[in-house]
């Protein structure tokens, strides 16, 4: 089997997918200290998986296919399938920078509700956490909890979470 040749992506720290003719067309040329970022000389040409942990994504500013951190690849993938299937409910699902650069997809409910879902990948397993509130989030204190392991498939995950949720 071939693999893929995408362009190469950047996971934000505003909660974005970007491939990197984007992320250089908006601004990040230059480094927070103000240097000048080195860039390949085919920065905006597709490659193989530049590393075994990436994974492919979808650019949010033109839709461009990317390769990303496998844990963003996979919770956006997550997302996307989601809000596809349950777009007439009171939710959505968004990506969310959860602090030093870990991603989380956080599934939020129409006003009035407090709860909140949140599903991680990091260092492996697949977590769904089910919080009553914000506060609740913060201590750690679930009200339900699945664990799946890595490769877990997209479609599995999925299902698991619209359960959570209320079979929305």
């Amino acid at each position: 089997m071939t693999e893929m040749k995408l362009l190469r992506g950047v996971w934000t720290p505003w909660a974005t997918v970007w491939c990197l003719p984007c992320d250089l067309k908006l601004g990040r040329r230059t480094t927070p200290g103000g240097r000048v970022r080195s860039l390949p000389v085919d920065f905006d040409a597709p490659v193989d998986r530049p590393d075994e942990f990436d994974g492919p994504a979808t650019c949010d500013e033109c839709g461009a296919m990317c390769w990303v951190r496998h844990d963003v690849s996979l919770l956006q993938g997550v997302g996307d399938a989601f809000n596809e299937r349950t777009w007439e409910a009171p939710m959505a699902a968004n990506l969310a920078q959860t602090g030093g650069m870990c991603c989380a997809l956080i599934v939020t409910f129409a006003e009035p509700s407090t709860r909140t879902i949140y599903v991680t990948a990091m260092d492996g397993p697949i977590v769904i956490g089910d919080y009553a509130s914000e506060d609740a989030a913060c201590e750690g204190e679930a009200t339900a909890m699945l664990e799946f392991p890595d490769g877990t498939p997209i479609p599995d995950i999925v299902t698991a979470l619209v359960g959570v949720v209320g079979g929305a």
